[in-house]
């Protein structure tokens, strides 16, 4: 049985690692929210902003990630997810600044999680 992460609770700080776990930037929770994979919102992915940004893409991508990650042949769409927004209050290149917003999806399962900057 694998470890659980604590969820985040608005306000933490986080330190975001690169491929070989240099320190890069330093987040800060702005809200967490929990609700059914299949209620996330068009606003939610589109503000993720993989692939075309649209929710139809969000969900074929992160359908396949939770399959994966869980080891399952098809995920059940009511499985709860939580979706934290966060922005970044540091960057390493550039210094303090807070005004890049960011999202991720973590799976309440196994709590996997996935970072995506918003550019």
């Amino acid at each position: 049985m694998g470890y659980q992460i604590p969820l985040p609770q608005k306000g933490d700080l986080s330190i975001v690692l690169d491929g070989n776990g240099n320190p890069v930037l330093v987040i800060e929770t702005v809200s967490v929210v929990i609700l059914p994979f299949n209620k996330v919102s068009e606003q939610f992915a589109f503000e993720e902003g993989e692939g075309n940004r649209s929710l139809s893409y969000w969900r074929m991508a992160h359908e396949n990630y939770f399959r994966r990650s869980l080891r399952e042949s098809a995920l059940d769409k009511t499985k709860p997810v939580v979706c934290e927004r966060f922005k970044v209050a540091y960057h390493k290149a550039d210094g303090i600044r807070c005004t890049c917003r960011s999202e991720c999806l973590v799976g309440q399962e196994n709590l996997e999680i996935m970072i995506s900057m918003v550019k």
